[in-house]
């Protein structure tokens, strides 16, 4: 993080209040947090303990599945969960609530003194040509126009930030995922690729199946996916374009990790139940981890 960009109002404050993490400024935070060096970002309640839950598996020796991890501080909004020198987090569906989640957080690591945690986003995501389960290694967010870049209109004033995230690290976790798939009985399909991030689930993703009538036709859809396919999109959210304009505005290292749910020049639908969505998201955070023990952040 470039502590040159952080806002200098910040220091002015007596207290700082992280009102939806349920922290401010004036608590230990030292004390309860201690030495942070990743952030692993989720979208649901649910996902972040199950990402907490695996971690928490592999972070003691844990041998059983039967035990609860109960997140600490406010609730309400977002759950958090600290294992060792890994924090995980909630964030809430959409770009809106993904951005007050990393405006607190980073926050909290500028009170807590540590510049260098590296961001890592975790989340289900449509596909595109690849199979449920996949996990997508995003090395550039687009726009529902295809564009690198977040629009954010601040006071009147349209702000473009561009979306790239770090390149190298991204090829680093690629290059580890055949030798982790070796000795992994998973055997994860793992990718490189870009994603879009768009501002909801049906009319910006192309899909058909919602209430409103559209605006396109099947076959605009259809040509509208397969040119995302043919410019090297595989997987559809609704964050990482925030994820990757807030990060390279602070010189964060960041990187976001894609779990498709199914396979859109195919289908609308999600194709798998929830119990093989979970365990999708069990197996991403799994190799995440194993990404970190190994040193490949």
């Amino acid at each position: 993080m470039d502590i040159e960009k952080i806002n200098p109002f910040l220091y002015n404050l007596e207290i700082d209040y992280m009102y939806h993490l349920g922290l401010n400024s004036k608590m230990d935070l030292n004390n309860i947090f201690g030495s942070i060096k990743f952030v692993i970002f989720t979208r649901s309640n649910d996902n972040a303990a199950i990402i907490a839950h695996e971690i928490a598996k592999k972070w003691y020796k844990i041998e059983v599945d039967d035990f609860y991890f109960k997140p600490i501080f406010k609730t309400e909004r977002f759950n958090l969960y600290k294992i060792g020198f890994i924090l995980i987090i909630s964030h809430g569906i959409g770009m809106p609530s993904a951005l007050i989640c990393l405006n607190e957080m980073t926050k909290l690591l500028k009170y807590l003194k540590i510049a260098d945690a590296v961001f890592i986003n975790i989340q289900p995501a449509g596909g595109l040509a690849v199979p449920a389960g996949s996990v997508v290694i995003i090395e550039e967010a687009l726009n529902t126009k295809l564009e690198p870049k977040f629009t954010s209109i601040e006071c009147g004033v349209e702000y473009e930030y561009l979306t790239y995230f770090n390149k190298g690290l991204a090829q680093t976790i690629l290059e580890f995922s055949n030798k982790y798939n070796s000795y992994n009985e998973l055997k994860l399909n793992i990718i490189k690729g870009k994603s879009i991030s768009t501002n909801d689930f049906y009319e910006e993703q192309a899909r058909l199946d919602g209430f409103l009538i559209p605006e396109f036709t099947k076959q605009e859809k259809d040509l509208y996916l397969q040119q995302a396919y043919k410019a090297g999109v595989y997987s559809i959210d609704m964050y990482s374009t925030a994820f990757a304009g807030f990060c390279n505005q602070l010189n964060i290292r960041a990187i976001a990790i894609n779990v498709t749910m199914g396979d859109r020049l195919i289908n609308d639908e999600i194709l798998i139940n929830r119990e093989e969505q979970l365990k999708a998201v069990r197996n991403a955070s799994v190799f995440i981890f194993d990404c970190i023990t190994q040193k490949v952040f």
